[in-house]
């Protein structure tokens, strides 16, 4: 299935659920599945959902937030899709920084 490569465009969007009468916001989505979940944050709730897709409603989504950005002003670059690469593909194709070493076993820290 292609990427969608412009979700900040749909990420905050509110979303109705009318089967079970419920609002929510789009926090995440994840396209590296056969179809794509979006995660939504219902209202009154403390845990997102993962909620299954079709590609075709993916891409109704994209469109409806796309508009919704171009009529408050926003340029919109409806950027090509691409096809999805392997996880071993994408992690080939990062690099760390030369000039900073990073020891990815050290602990996080909060910033103050």
């Amino acid at each position: 299935m292609p990427f969608v490569s412009d979700i900040h465009y749909l990420l905050g969007s509110t979303l109705r659920d009318s089967r079970q009468d419920r609002i929510g916001r789009v926090v995440g989505l994840d396209q590296h599945r056969e179809r794509p979940i979006i995660d939504v944050l219902w209202s009154g709730e403390r845990r997102v959902e993962r909620v299954e897709i079709s590609a075709e409603q993916l891409e109704a989504l994209m469109r409806v937030a796309r508009e919704r950005a171009a009529s408050q002003g926003v340029e919109v670059v409806d950027e090509p899709r691409r096809q999805a690469q392997s996880t071993a593909e994408s992690e080939s194709k990062l690099e760390k920084p030369r000039d900073e070493a990073v020891d990815e076993r050290a602990p996080l820290r909060r910033r103050a």
